[in-house]
């Protein structure tokens, strides 16, 4: 190589070059949004769907409200909240409803009913989100340079990756993408195929799990089945307090998972909610079956295997199949990805990195494959601002999987663990119960069992948990102490959170509550009004929701005059919120 050609080589990547995203999944959206919002005017996603409409619906997602991370980065965090399907606790029954365990803030006398610090989200939703804002960026970024600078990122359907190689001599990376037409002549359809050949100074690989960059680059680092299978579908319809806001898992025989989730909708929203649930069961990996078989079977045999497993356990699940329609229910043996195999792998194609399920797919045991998706864009990002490339893809490289490697490994000892024998043989080491002393756990749970007090008990089954653990002492603290503790000083706090309802700031309320869980909901200015009666008058609807279903700020609060948060509004939907929430309370 020549002497000019080597520092060429070496330098920073240029604004201007080509830079090429294979994927648009989260990962690939995550990468393209930081790396537009860093300057880069010539990002590309290549993606195989046709468009996002012929997208699978997908699985709900749990990612971490984090005001300094990655969805804050990509300028999103709060269009996600307000999209969040709120679920506050998760309990764990045997297949008969035998509590094992709790986790959530009901029990606890620190923490409001409301806060939280996850979210849940469908998949299709934050895609949607994520696509909108790229869009939007690319959009700010042509009529910030004025037609000085060609502006020519964008997102590419319907294209098939065909081949990939390194050309050395220009220091890129070529890719071939076949694109498939369909046009109408007459009654009969035709087909023809486009190839499109691109030069790219850096490769992107977002392509999922079984990623075509992955299988042509590096063929024998294949995925590592984790002899397990799900099967998931999304119920609608099914009415039930242990699934008002909140889920639970199923577990007890070591072979077989359930766990369900809130997946859109809640108590205020005009949309009927719809619950996602997920079956997780082990198969021997001495079988001579198919690997892919759950995912050529069809949605009628996979619901049918569900019902048939899980016919006997304890209510709603048995209501909660049957209110699932077919069109939700697929199914997939797990997989996951050994980010240091590639890693060593890719040191030959200085050009391209790795992200997403395509670099560290994890069982979903852990909840972290979302989450650590989306980091991996504000991480390239970073890099290919700060260094030369070359030393750029290698921190990308060190950085991604010193990140993933462990979470990949914890997420495939926990996908053993839930469908193995120990699971059962460990249960009282376990489970633990949010809100109980822990050396006081295993006779809690004891008591519970031989008291009857079941997942049957269904919207009395809190109330019965909380007289136990008031009559046996075993709570974790005391509410009269905290709350005396956190009305040190309040006068200031109080002045402050009335001043961001009436301005509209979910986001900064919501950090409020996080640190003193209480405070928005009792907080009252001179004239008794509540943040909402606020809120509520200047016409914040999203402010007003989440006071509602978060916060729990109490729609019926009167002020000095006698006027609710309901007389106080003008704005129509906000009319029709406070009327729901006055119908359905502020508890589930």
């Amino acid at each position: 190589m020549t002497r000019s050609g080597k520092k060429q080589q070496q330098k920073r990547l240029d604004p201007d070059a080509s830079i090429a995203i294979v994927g648009c999944g989260i990962a690939g959206l995550s990468a393209a949004i930081s790396l537009v919002q860093a300057g880069f005017t010539n990002v590309h996603i290549y993606e195989r769907d046709a468009d996002p409409t012929t997208r699978r619906e997908g699985f709900g997602m749990t990612l971490t409200y984090n005001p300094k991370g990655p969805l804050h980065h990509c300028g999103i965090l709060e269009q996600v909240a307000q999209q969040d399907c709120p679920s506050r606790c998760h309990y764990i029954f045997d297949p008969s409803g035998k509590v094992l365990g709790y986790f959530g803030n009901a029990f606890l006398p620190s923490r409001g009913f409301g806060q939280r610090g996850n979210m849940r989200i469908p998949r299709q939703t934050l895609q949607k989100i994520m696509t909108e804002r790229l869009l939007q960026l690319i959009k700010d970024q042509q009529q910030q340079h004025n037609n000085d600078t060609i502006i020519t990122s964008g997102i590419h359907w319907n294209q098939c990756l065909c081949s990939i190689q390194q050309l050395e001599a220009k220091g890129k990376v070529q890719i071939e993408f076949r694109h498939q037409q369909e046009r109408q002549e007459q009654i009969i359809t035709q087909q023809s195929t486009t190839t499109i050949v691109v030069d790219s100074d850096l490769v992107i690989a977002a392509d999922g799990v079984r990623s075509s960059v992955v299988s042509m680059l590096a063929p024998h680092c294949q995925p590592r089945p984790l002899n397990v299978r799900i099967v998931l579908g999304i119920a609608k319809g099914c009415h039930h307090p242990l699934l008002t806001e909140r889920g639970f898992y199923t577990i007890g025989d070591g072979k077989h998972r359930l766990f369900t989730m809130p997946y859109e909708g809640d108590r205020f929203a005009s949309t009927e909610r719809r619950i996602m649930w997920q079956l997780s069961y082990r198969f021997n990996e001495n079988s001579h079956v198919d690997e892919t078989c759950s995912n050529s079977q069809s949605p009628q045999v996979l619901l049918e295997t569900v019902m048939e497993k899980c016919s006997q356990w304890h209510e709603p699940v048995p209501a909660l199949l049957k209110a699932t329609p077919l069109e939700t229910v697929w199914g997939t043996s797990l997989m996951d990805r050994d980010p240091m195999a590639l890693k060593e792998a890719f040191q030959s194609f200085p050009r391209v990195v790795v992200v997403g399920d395509a670099l560290h797919a994890m069982s979903p045991f852990k909840g972290q494959g979302a989450n650590q998706a989306l980091l991996d864009g504000p991480l390239v990002a970073d890099w290919l601002q700060r260094a030369r490339v070359d030393a750029a893809v290698r921190g990308i490289w060190r950085e991604a999987v010193a990140r993933t490697d462990k979470v990949v490994q914890s997420s495939r000892e926990a996908a053993e663990f839930w469908h193995s024998a120990a699971c059962t043989q460990q249960q009282q080491d376990l489970c633990k119960f949010a809100g109980v002393k822990e050396d006081a756990c295993s006779t809690f749970l004891e008591t519970l069992s031989r008291r009857h007090i079941t997942a049957h008990l269904s919207s009395e089954l809190d109330s019965s948990i909380r007289s136990i653990i008031e009559e046996l002492g075993v709570g974790t603290g005391s509410d009269v102490l905290n709350r005396a503790q956190e009305q040190d000083g309040q006068s200031g706090l109080q002045e402050e959170i009335m001043g961001l309802a009436d301005r509209g700031s979910t986001a900064e309320l919501r950090n409020v509550s996080l640190s003193q869980p209480a405070a928005v909901q009792s907080a009252r200015d001179t004239q008794g009004r509540s943040a909402l009666h606020l809120a509520a008058r200047s016409g914040h609807y999203q402010t007003c929701r989440w006071l509602l279903t978060e916060a729990l700020v109490d729609p019926w609060t009167l002020d000095s005059m006698g006027r609710s948060p309901l007389d106080e509004a003008t704005d129509p939907r906000v009319k029709s919120l406070l009327q729901k929430g006055m119908q359905n309370g502020t508890t589930s």
